[in-house]
């Protein structure tokens, strides 16, 4: 009688440490490969491109030292993705461009995906004091940006909004957790307290935000006119 095959043989791991937490990843196994394609192939819905996103996320991240990995904020999120990415299929990557100069002409972008990192911007803030009332704001989840598209969103910035991103309210004495409250509760609060916060949330905390960030160097096949970009963001890094 033959052997069963081993099962439970560990995939390569490596650690990402940062200040909004640490992780451990693995290699992507050929599963989350094929839920991968088959949720960035058609006219997948939102719905099912968060839950296999998702999936590979649970299944990619061995641990995160700051608790839920859906919990993880968008930009880390992305992060991971790439260096999963990275560890599964190689480092290397090459993204093309159509030339400014010449119209047969395409600028090529060879660039390690392991030179990807996180980018903070001065003048960014996390927390709001308005009298003796201190606001914490959170970061878009990875989850939860998948599930309401809050960044999408921004164009038509509202109280529905704003409240997304306020994660408490503190006093000296009280703290008041936002997840305590319904939306409508929520954003009756945030009418009541009028634009100046919205300008804050929106000036000072999401255009500021972290995020992924590489330059690209690369030249015209045709022409040879160099172009150089600063990508920020994973979902712009492969649309420039």
């Amino acid at each position: 009688m033959k052997k069963p095959l081993p099962s439970g043989i560990p995939r390569t791991t490596r650690h990402v440490k940062t200040q909004w937490g640490n992780v451990e990843y693995r290699a992507w196994g050929l599963g989350d490969q094929s839920v991968l394609l088959q949720a960035l192939t058609g006219d997948t819905s939102n719905e099912v491109r968060a839950d296999a996103l998702s999936q590979i996320m649970r299944s990619g991240v061995t641990s995160y030292s700051k608790g839920d990995v859906s919990e993880m904020p968008l930009f880390l999120a992305e992060l991971v993705l790439l260096k999963m990415r990275a560890l599964s299929i190689g480092e290397e990557a090459v993204l093309y461009k159509q030339c400014q100069h010449c119209e047969p002409g395409k600028v090529e972008f060879k660039f390690n995906l392991e030179e990807l990192s996180i980018q903070t911007f001065e003048g960014h803030k996390d927390s709001l004091t308005i009298g003796d009332y201190t606001f914490k704001f959170r970061y878009p989840s990875f989850r939860g940006t998948l599930e309401v598209g809050v960044l999408e969103t921004l164009t038509n910035f509202s109280e529905r909004v704003v409240v997304k991103f306020i994660e408490s309210v503190c006093t000296e004495d009280e703290v008041y957790l936002m997840d305590d409250y319904n939306e409508d509760e929520q954003v009756e609060f945030v009418k009541d307290l009028g634009a100046d916060l919205q300008v804050f949330v929106f000036e000072k905390f999401i255009q500021l935000m972290p995020c992924v960030a590489i330059d690209l160097h690369g030249s015209c096949d045709k022409c040879g006119t160099e172009d150089h970009q600063h990508v920020k963001g994973a979902s712009k890094l492969f649309s420039i």
